[in-house]
């Protein structure tokens, strides 16, 4: 039994022991999302806080510029976690005082986000704490990840069979995660047959889907609707709903929004002009009733305004 329940961790502990045992420390970190016409750098930019030591990076990605991340120790819900005013006054601070021709104001970022951090716990400041992973064995047997970064989770993944193997003298092989591709390309890779679909797109659902990408195809075959773009200045389609649902377990709007696409980080209404008929393809596709489908659609929003009320926007 592998527990890699990442912040949750410490409340599954006692279902799986009967006592409590905090084994992580949560630290929370958050990051606002700017367009390049309000701060743009060719490079990544480190800065480091005179007052604590920290340091805050400032990284372009694709149109769009990351500012972030900040470092404090979390005691609340981990169910709702979400960035506040002095996170970004933190950010806005440091950046400012290092591009203060820029005179960037919260308000100019297009979306605002925030994470926990399953950090060992240990003492020091949460900026100080380790991000090193550690896999340990419970007294009842089972197996418990900790710490650790969610980039190098194919390294963790990796380290935690191969202990596994050794531990219950298993006869397999190692772990063979470091050369199998995440993605496999399909022979029949480049055939988009009648289906019309602009060329930033197609390249996006390629490089997102791999193999997967013919099965996007098939959508769009049946409806050349489903090609059509969300956010017109982006290339997430609304095929994507459909295909989520089909492969990937895809039950929720607030999901696809902000986790299996990155409207709600980069498009400038966050995808709420968009927001009832995505909410729509995806309820007839599961089945939901209409109470169900106006559900989502409210919790969608109030996720997108607790995370964005920090930064003065709210949307009706």
């Amino acid at each position: 039994f592998v527990l890699a329940a990442g912040p949750w961790t410490n409340s599954l502990y006692p279902e799986i022991e009967g006592e409590q045992k905090d084994l992580l420390r949560l630290t929370k970190g958050i990051h606002l999302v700017f367009p390049h016409e309000k701060i743009n750098t060719p490079t990544a930019v480190v800065i480091l806080s005179n007052n604590d030591k920290r340091i805050i990076f400032v990284i372009p990605w694709d149109e769009y510029t990351i500012v972030g991340t900040t470092d404090t120790d979390f005691n609340n819900d981990i169910n709702n976690v979400y960035p506040d005013v002095s996170d970004v006054s933190y950010l806005m601070e440091l950046v400012n005082k290092r591009f203060p021709g820029l005179s960037l104001k919260p308000e100019h970022a297009i979306s605002c986000y925030a994470g926990l951090r399953p950090l060992l716990v240990s003492k020091g400041s949460a900026g100080e704490v380790s991000r090193r992973d550690k896999i340990i064995r419970t007294p009842s047997g089972a197996f418990i990840i900790g710490g650790g970064k969610l980039t190098t989770y194919r390294k963790i993944s990796e380290k935690a069979v191969n202990l596994i193997v050794r531990e219950l003298k298993l006869s397999a092989k190692p772990c063979e995660t470091g050369t199998v591709p995440l993605l496999k390309d399909d022979p029949g890779f480049d055939k988009s047959g009648s289906c019309k679909i602009d060329k930033d797109t197609t390249e996006y659902l390629k490089k997102r889907y791999g193999e997967g990408y013919i099965k996007m195809i098939q959508i769009i075959e049946k409806n050349q609707d489903m090609a059509e773009r969300i956010d017109k200045t982006l290339p997430f389609i609304f095929a994507e709903i459909e295909y989520g649902i089909k492969n990937e377990m895809l039950i929720h709007v607030r999901d696809f929004f902000r986790l299996r696409t990155e409207i709600f980080l980069k498009s400038s209404d966050n995808g709420m002009s968009m927001l009832d008929k995505c909410a729509e393809i995806l309820g007839n596709a599961l089945g939901l009733s209409d109470v169900e489908i106006k559900t989502q659609i409210m919790d969608y929003r109030q996720f997108v305004n607790s995370n964005l009320n920090c930064i003065g926007r709210e949307w009706k």
